[in-house]
């Protein structure tokens, strides 16, 4: 399943594939989340693999006029998924994403 969440009025662009355990691959500054396509192909055959392109990148919007925060736009991805619990990987920038959750 893939498809865009509002928030703060930005479309927020996701994809979740295949079942189980919740994973959240955040993908590096500069790029966007087809950086994960090789762990996606192998984690989704035993978790719910979500992946998702954070404001500004891919097929994200730029941030709008309206404070936002990374961290917020992730914990209303998540609850817009019914995840109350996830594995989160993240890769530069994505890594203080994981800390302050």
């Amino acid at each position: 399943m893939n498809g865009h969440i509002t928030i703060k009025g930005s479309q927020i662009y996701y994809e979740s594939i295949g079942d189980g355990d919740p994973m959240v691959f955040i993908h590096a500054d500069g790029l966007d989340s087809r950086m994960w396509e090789q762990q996606v192909a192998h984690f989704s055959k035993n978790y719910r693999v979500i992946v998702y392109d954070i404001r500004g990148f891919g097929k994200s919007d730029i941030p709008s006029d309206q404070t936002y925060s990374f961290v917020e736009d992730l914990s209303l991805l998540l609850s817009h998924l019914n995840i109350s619990k996830a594995h989160l990987v993240g890769l530069s920038q994505s890594s203080g994403l994981i800390l302050a959750r």
